[in-house]
């Protein structure tokens, strides 16, 4: 029996607004809730304060695909159990050095209230995600399986629907480790690129280019953050609107809102791809693209980078060259090879 099929049986339910209290309690103060089980399945709720990617304490963020529902709802003492008994897997492993044998951690089912603290709380996850001390894929398909090579394990992760997301890769991209949980072991995607790198004989050059430096990575994580807003500033946009026009372009001040009625669902979905593949071009994802998208992701990053790399470098409130909307028409123009429909802005 697997362990989603014990905890399906499991009856040993928990009190929800016991947990839910605190998590609201902890959020209005600012901070950020984490939550740890002991043995008996007892959740204890904490907190962390997070200044400048730092946080006040170890925790390990969980980064899901949401419609899976991997015992991942922590409505019962068995699925709490077994996302802390994952969790502690870092420990181990030796991936995470501890003082303590139980880590704390976040997960947005437990820590994303569905009330109106929801909103405020969505939007600290990128602060969560850069802050935790690694971050730990739960993934079905990867979670039954006991690949026999370190190949074998990148190719079940280039194939795993966790790769077909967006908001995963976003969280994985701000990741100081990134962890993936298999049959009974947890792998590191640092230790397989550098295994495999050792494989392959990769010279120093191909190496500087999988990895590339720090400065390059945070000013395309900008760059990428800023077509994010505009995209979400486009799903929201009202449906009366006017396009801008180009004499009005110089004089923009703050991005414009787009006409519902110019960007249909198609262009949408096709500019979430196109953010998909820019974070998907970052270095550490090297290994687990193939290889349509290994060329794919790069052009497309080359492009986001050159309608926002000004606007990153110049602030966000400053005057730009072009309005929001011209930057994403350019990015609808930008022709993909592959199909959409499984790249999703939220699952």
């Amino acid at each position: 029996m697997s362990p989603e099929d014990a905890i399906e049986e499991c009856n040993c339910q928990i009190d929800p607004f016991d947990i839910s209290s605190h998590v609201a309690t902890i959020l209005d103060d600012g901070d950020i809730p984490l939550i740890s089980v002991s043995i008996e399945g007892k959740p204890n709720i904490s907190r962390t304060s997070v200044h400048q990617g730092q946080s006040t304490c170890e925790f390990v963020a969980l980064s899901h695909v949401r419609s899976q529902n991997l015992f991942l709802d922590g409505t019962s003492k068995c699925s709490l159990q077994q996302l802390q008994s994952l969790v502690n897997e870092l420990l181990q492993s030796k991936i995470l050095l501890s003082l303590g044998t139980t880590l704390p951690f976040w997960i947005d089912t437990i820590c994303i209230p569905e009330d109106h603290r929801k909103k405020t709380a969505t939007e600290k996850i990128k602060r969560v995600f850069e802050a935790a001390d690694a971050v730990l894929v739960l993934e079905s398909s990867l979670y039954r399986q006991r690949p026999g090579s370190i190949s074998d394990y990148i190719a079940a992760i280039r194939c795993s629907p966790w790769t077909k997301r967006l908001w995963t890769l976003q969280e994985a991209a701000l990741a100081k480790r990134l962890c993936f949980s298999f049959h009974e072991t947890v792998v590191l995607l640092d230790d397989l690129n550098v295994s495999q790198e050792a494989a392959e004989s990769v010279t120093a050059v191909e190496r500087v280019f999988r990895t590339g430096n720090t400065k390059e990575v945070r000013e395309k994580l900008d760059c990428l953050d800023l077509l994010d807003a505009d995209i979400k500033s486009l799903f929201a946009a009202p449906i009366n609107v006017s396009h801008t026009s180009a004499k009005d372009v110089v004089k923009e001040d703050k991005p414009e809102v787009a006409s519902e009625a110019n960007w249909n669902g198609t262009k949408r979905l096709h500019l979430v791809s196109v953010l998909r593949l820019g974070y998907f071009s970052l270095p550490r994802f090297y290994l687990i693209r193939d290889v349509n998208e290994n060329s794919e992701s790069q052009a497309v990053m080359e492009q986001i980078m050159t309608l926002y790399k000004t606007e990153y470098s110049a602030g966000r409130g400053m005057k730009t060259s072009m309005s929001m909307e011209m930057r994403l028409e350019v990015l609808v123009a930008f022709k993909l090879n592959r199909p959409s429909k499984n790249n999703h802005m939220i699952d």
